[in-house]
C-alpha cells in the first residue's frame, strides 16, 4: 500500500478518497494475482467499528520483474453512515482506518503463495479557524469570529458549539443553526478574560451529527499583565541578577511594577518582598521603656482579635498567586507550598509582652487531629532570631513586634501531609493558675501542598525553570493520532479554577480511606492512589472519578471527544456528590490526572505512546494465534486479549523513590490513570520508574512488567494445528 490520496493534499472526513496499491512481481516469470481489498473504521484501541468496503481484483496477470499498480477509489457516503450509531449522534472515531489486503498468487508452474498485509491510516478532520485581537483589555469582554480552515463537503446539523479555557471566566454550551455552507460560515461569540489572569488559551469546539469534535484553539494575551514568557527578556535587557526570577506585572496602564521573586533557598538567608511593618526590625530603646513601664501593670489576658496571612506577599512567594483561591473577594485563603516559610500577622486587642504571656500557635488536619499520624502540630512562640537547621520539622519564630501586631514566621516541613489545615492560637498568662489559655480559631484554612522548589522535598526538581510547564501550565495539550499521522488535542488543565483544589484534597482523602495520614505526605503513595482514583474501574470500588467507555454508545453521558479539559469534569464530579463523571478514553484519563497532580504541587506531564502493547498475562508479549482451516491460516483473536492500540496516553510524575533504596530510579516516574489491567486488586498503574523500564528492570515495583511491555514488547504469531503450537515469527519491537 503506497498511500491514499496520491495526488497530494489533505484527505478531510466527509471527502472522498483513493488507496494507491503496487503489486511487485521480483520473480522471472510472469504471475496471476488475486486481490482482495477491505476497509474499515477502528477505535484507536484497534477494535473494528465497521467494515465499510470490500473489493475484489482477479485474474491479474504481472509479469516478471515489474511492478503492478492498483487502485481503490472509496466514497464519502460509505464511511460516514457508520459515523453515527442509531441516531444517537456521538461516536468515537477519530479518522483511523484500517486497510486489509490479502494477495494470491498463481505461477504456471504450479506454484502458490499469498501475502497478508494490514496497513492503518488516518483520514483528517476540518479545524476551526478562531480570530480574535491581538491584544486585549485585562477583565474587558472581547468578540472572537469562528470559520473553517478548509470546506467541509457536506451540511453539518445539530450543531452544538462548547467553548472554554483557562484565563477566561465563563464556560459556554449552546446550540447553533444547522451550517449548510462551510465555505463561508462565520461565527461570533463574546468571551471575557480573569481580571487576574496574565493570558488565555481559548479553545472551541463543535460538535454536529455528521462531524463530531471540530477543534480550534488560540492563545490570546492580555493586556497590563505580561506574562512570564518576557522574563527571558527583562533579564537580559537588566543584566545578570544572580539565581533571581523576574515576572513584569502592572496594575495600571501607565506604569511598571518589578517583583523580585528569590527561588526556594534550604538555606538562612530568605528575602521577602513584603511591608516595612514586616521586616526584622528588632525593638529601639524607647519602645523597649514603653513596653517596661506600660506592660509591667497588666497580668491581664490578651485576646486575638484576629490573623493577617498576607495571602498576596506569600502566594507571590511560593508560586500560588495563580489558585483563584488566593484571589476570591469573599473566602480567601492561603495556599503555601511545605518546607518553605510563610508570613502572618498576630492581630491583639492589646500589647503583647512574652515576659508576661505565652503563645501557642496550633495547626491540625481534619475533623480527629492525632500527633502521632502527623496531623496535629502545636508551636510555643518566642522572640528568638534562631533559625534552627531542620526542614523535616515545623517551627515558629517572631519576626516582629510592632504595637498590637506579632508577626510570625512558620515553616511547615518539607515532609508536611498535605491538605487544608486549620489554625488556632492560645494566649495564656504566664502568672496564672489553672486557667484555660484563650483560644482563637481562624475561620479560613491554610492549604499546604507539596513543593518542587524545595531541595529537602521528595518532589524535588532540580531544573526549577521547567516548572512553569509541569508545575503552573494551566493549559496544553494531548497528542493522539497514529505513528504516521499524530495529531494534538488542546487541553485546559484548570487546576488553578475555583474549587479545583478543594475538590483535589477531597478526592485524596476519600482514596485514604476519608481520613488524613502519613500516606497523604508520600509523593509514592500520592501518585498511586491517583492513578487508581481518576478511573472508576469495575474492582467493585465507587471512588473513580470518570466512567471509561469504549463501546461508541454513550446514551446517558458525554462522548469522550466532547471534553476539552479537566475543570469541567471535576466541578461535575463535585457537584454530584462524587457521582463518577460519564464518560472518558485514555487522554480523559490523562488530561485529569496532569490536573489533580500539578494542583497539589506534583510536577507532571501527559505522554502519549503510539503502538501502545497491552499485554493481558503479564509475559512482555503480544501473542497472536492463527489456526489453520480450510488451507489457511485465520487469526482467532478468541485465544488471546492481547492487543495493541494506535495510541495510548498516560502519565509521569516526578519524585524520588525512598521506597526502592536505590537512588538511581530517582526522576520521572509512570503512572496511568486508564483501567485495564488489575494491580494489587484495584484498577491502579505505577509510579514505575522511567529508568526501569528503559533498562529493561521490571522488578521494581510498581507494574514494571505491564509497562515495559506497553513500549517493548514482541509480537509472536502462533500457527495453531489442532492441540499443536508453533511459532511462525516474531516481530521485534522498534
Amino acid at each position: 500500500m503506497r498511500d491514499i490520496n496520491q495526488d497530494g493534499g489533505k484527505v478531510l472526513m466527509g471527502q472522498d478518497f483513493n488507496i494507491f496499491l503496487d503489486l511487485e512481481n521480483k520473480s522471472h516469470r510472469a504471475i496471476k494475482a488475486n486481490v482482495s481489498v477491505s476497509l474499515s473504521i477502528q477505535t484507536y484501541t484497534g477494535d473494528n467499528l465497521a467494515t465499510y468496503l470490500r473489493e475484489e481484483f482477479k485474474g491479474i496477470m504481472i509479469s516478471g520483474n515489474t511492478v503492478k499498480p492498483l487502485k481503490v477509489n472509496v466514497k464519502a457516503d460509505k464511511y460516514l453512515k457508520h459515523l453515527t450509531r442509531d441516531g444517537q449522534g456521538d461516536n468515537d472515531l477519530d479518522g483511523d482506518m484500517e486497510a486489509v489486503i490479502v494477495a494470491n498468487f498463481d505461477d504456471n508452474f504450479g506454484d502458490h503463495d499469498f501475502v497478508h498485509l494490514v496497513e492503518q491510516f488516518r483520514v483528517g478532520w476540518a479545524d476551526l479557524k478562531i480570530k480574535a485581537p491581538e491584544k486585549v483589555a485585562m477583565g474587558a469582554p472581547f468578540d472572537v469570529t469562528l470559520s473553517f480552515t478548509e470546506d467541509v463537503p457536506m451540511t453539518l446539523t445539530k450543531c452544538k458549539l462548547n467553548w472554554e479555557g483557562a484565563g477566561f471566566t465563563k464556560v459556554e454550551n449552546y446550540d447553533i443553526p444547522n451550517i449548510t455552507d462551510a465555505k463561508n460560515w462565520s461565527h461570533k461569540i463574546t468571551v471575557k478574560p480573569k481580571k487576574r489572569n496574565p493570558d488565555g488559551e481559548l479553545i472551541v469546539s463543535l460538535d454536529c451529527k455528521e462531524l463530531p469534535d471540530i477543534t480550534g484553539t488560540l492563545d490570546i494575551a492580555v493586556q497590563g499583565y505580561v506574562c512570564d514568557r518576557l522574563t527571558s527578556s527583562l533579564r537580559n535587557s537588566t543584566g545578570d541578577m544572580g539565581n533571581s526570577s523576574y515576572t513584569m506585572m502592572s496594575h495600571s496602564p501607565e506604569w511598571w511594577m518589578i517583583f523580585c521573586h528569590r527561588p526556594f533557598e534550604p538555606s538562612n538567608q530568605r528575602l521577602y518582598s513584603m511591608s516595612s511593618e514586616m521586616e526584622v526590625t528588632g525593638c529601639d530603646k524607647d519602645e523597649r521603656i514603653e513596653r517596661e513601664e506600660g506592660w509591667r501593670a497588666g497580668n491581664r489576658q490578651v485576646k486575638v482579635v484576629g490573623v493577617d496571612l498576607h495571602i498576596k506577599e506569600n502566594s507571590e512567594r511560593h508560586y500560588t498567586d495563580k489558585y483563584e483561591l488566593t484571589q476570591k473577594e469573599r473566602g480567601r485563603e492561603l495556599v503555601v507550598r511545605r518546607g518553605e516559610p510563610f508570613i502572618m500577622t498576630i492581630i491583639l486587642d492589646s500589647r503583647y509582652d512574652n515576659r508576661v504571656h505565652s503563645m501557642t500557635v496550633n495547626f491540625h488536619l481534619g475533623k480527629n487531629p492525632d500527633r502521632r499520624e502527623g496531623t496535629m502540630k502545636s508551636l510555643p512562640v518566642n522572640e528568638s532570631k534562631f533559625e534552627p537547621d531542620r526542614p523535616y520539622d515545623w517551627y515558629v519564630r517572631v519576626r516582629n513586634v510592632h504595637e498590637k501586631k506579632l508577626t510570625l514566621e512558620v515553616l511547615s516541613p518539607s515532609t508536611c501531609i498535605i491538605g487544608e489545615w486549620s489554625l488556632s492560637i492560645d494566649i495564656l498568662v504566664k502568672s496564672s493558675r489553672g486557667d484555660k489559655p484563650d483560644r482563637y480559631h481562624h475561620p479560613d484554612d491554610i492549604n499546604i501542598l507539596l513543593n518542587p522548589w524545595c531541595i529537602y522535598d521528595e518532589v524535588y526538581f532540580p531544573e526549577t525553570a521547567l516548572l512553569s510547564e509541569y508545575i503552573l501550565n494551566d493549559q496544553g495539550c494531548v497528542f493522539n493520532g497514529s505513528a504516521t499521522h499524530p495529531s494534538a488535542r488542546p487541553w485546559n488543565f484548570g487546576q488553578f479554577e475555583d474549587g479545583i483544589l478543594e475538590t483535589c484534597f477531597r478526592l485524596l482523602r476519600k482514596g485514604n480511606g476519608y481520613r488524613n495520614s502519613n500516606r497523604l505526605s508520600n509523593p509514592v503513595e500520592i501518585a498511586r492512589m491517583i492513578s487508581h482514583l481518576v478511573n472508576l474501574g469495575d474492582d467493585g470500588e465507587e471512588t473513580g472519578i470518570l466512567v471509561g467507555n469504549w463501546s461508541g454508545d454513550y446514551r446517558g453521558g458525554t462522548a469522550p471527544t466532547q471534553w476539552n479539559g479537566s475543570a469541567k469534569i471535576l466541578k461535575q464530579y463535585e457537584r454530584n456528590n462524587g457521582e463518577p463523571v460519564k464518560f472518558g478514553q485514555c487522554w480523559v484519563f490523562s488530561g485529569v490526572t496532569v490536573t489533580i497532580c500539578r494542583a497539589i504541587g506534583l510536577p507532571c506531564k501527559s505522554v502519549s505512546c503510539y503502538g501502545s502493547a497491552h499485554d493481558t498475562d503479564k509475559s512482555t508479549t503480544i501473542d497472536e494465534y492463527y489456526v489453520y482451516q480450510n488451507g489457511n491460516y485465520v487469526k482467532s483473536p478468541e485465544m488471546s486479549s492481547d492487543s495493541i492500540w494506535n495510541f495510548h496516553v498516560w502519565n509521569e510524575i516526578y519524585c524520588r523513590r525512598t521506597d526502592l533504596h536505590n537512588r538511581k530510579y530517582d526522576g520521572w516516574q509512570v503512572i496511568d490513570s486508564t483501567p485495564q489491567e488489575l494491580s494489587d486488586g484495584m484498577y491502579a498503574c505505577g509510579p514505575c520508574p522511567v529508568k526501569a523500564v528503559k533498562n529493561g528492570d521490571v522488578v521494581p515495583r510498581f507494574d514494571g512488567k505491564f509497562i515495559f511491555a506497553e513500549v517493548n514488547a514482541d509480537v509472536i504469531h502462533w500457527n495453531v494445528e489442532g492441540r499443536k503450537r508453533m511459532i511462525d515469527r516474531v516481530e521485534k519491537s522498534r
